[in-house]
């Protein structure tokens, strides 16, 4: 028997938050956001299960090769473009699209002699991360029109996360003013702007977290949006055993028993992406009953099982899923679901998929 740690991906959920989407933004086409081994759910498999989007985002040309070998024949946008030159031809062999955000990009453009490239010109309007300056827009439109056969005009919300915040107005309102006069496709909304600011969705949106079930939202999760979770941690107790008050458990004795208790072992830790701040006690569930971690090591977590009726070796174990949403175990780890999603991929060989 292997170890049970496990990663179950439900692809069935994953097409229904792309119709989520659809249907919150009928007009947009929809780049889906599956950089980063699509959030740790599985690069190729998340492309397969999200076929039905208009084009795909990845941050680096590998991402987008493993894509293209794959059969994937939607388009393909690099969310930071092209590092360095000799990325170029890349581009132009696996017909990958390019964003492109700062001087130094257009210069290689430039030296390299490039006519045609579909290019997603990125503007800053208040993430300060990347993109021109918004009062560059004529002149670097100017300077690029000439090069590329599609120009794609777009910016980043830096607060869309966060209900009625007056900057994401004001990002709206700066981006729409600065394009007007551009009959370009446009692009603006991530995952909080799809599911909260509809003013955000112009020709193109761009959900990432909410394609995995997960809400952008602090306090609410992707269940109450009307999303579902793709992704289930689970394990099992692969030790139960009672502890005396006063003794302690783990390296460190890093917690000490209130009074006597049983405790259970589970087969992950670490190694397979759970973060070791575990102060708060986050929760997690054996047998579908509620417990708290009380410690971790590289492969196995502690689990206080007060709670739990007859517990045993064996039992399932449930770190997030469906039953126990993401958002609420990494606002107890003082973390986002991001974090805990990529996480996993330490140990994708551990991955299992629901077709």
């Amino acid at each position: 028997m292997s170890r049970p740690a496990r990663v179950v991906i439900d692809r069935a959920a994953a097409k229904h938050n792309l119709s989520v989407a659809r249907s919150l933004s009928p007009n947009s086409k929809i780049l889906a956001i599956v950089k980063a081994d699509a959030y740790g759910h599985g690069l190729v498999e998340m492309a397969r299960s999200l076929q039905e989007s208009d084009a795909f985002g990845v941050v680096s040309t590998e991402e987008a090769i493993v894509l293209r070998e794959s059969g994937v024949t939607h388009p393909i946008v690099l969310l930071e473009g092209f590092f360095e030159k000799s990325e170029i031809a890349v581009l132009g062999e696996y017909t990958l699209e390019s964003v492109i955000h700062n001087h130094e990009q257009i210069e290689m453009l430039r030296n390299a002699k490039v006519r045609s490239l579909s290019v997603w010109l990125k503007f800053n309007t208040g993430m300060n991360r990347l993109g021109f300056d918004i009062r560059e827009l004529e002149n670097v439109y100017t300077v690029m029109k000439p090069i590329s056969n599609r120009l794609v005009i777009m910016s980043h919300l830096a607060n869309a996360n966060i209900p009625d915040d007056p900057s994401v107005e004001s990002q709206i309102r700066l981006f729409q003013k600065a394009t007007l006069a551009y009959g370009e496709d446009k692009t603006l909304a991530n995952s909080g702007g799809v599911l909260g600011w509809p003013d955000s969705h112009f020709e193109w949106v761009r959900p990432g977290l909410m394609l995995y079930g997960v809400s952008p939202f602090s306090g609410i999760t992707g269940q109450k949006l009307g999303i579902k979770p793709v992704m289930q941690v689970l394990s099992k107790l692969i030790n139960v055993r009672f502890v005396k008050a006063g003794e302690s458990v783990g390296y460190g004795s890093e917690f000490i028993c209130p009074e006597n208790m049983m405790i259970g072992v589970a087969a992950y830790g670490y190694a397979d992406g759970y973060p070791r701040n575990l102060k708060a006690g986050p929760p997690v569930l054996v047998n579908g009953e509620k417990a708290k971690i009380i410690s971790s090591s590289m492969d196995m977590i502690m689990v206080d099982l007060r709670g739990v009726n007859n517990p045993s070796v064996g039992d399932d174990v449930i770190f997030w899923g469906d039953q126990l949403p993401v958002e609420l175990v990494s606002a107890s780890l003082s973390t986002i679901p991001y974090e805990l999603l990529c996480g996993v991929r330490r140990r994708s060989r551990h991955k299992e998929l629901v077709i």
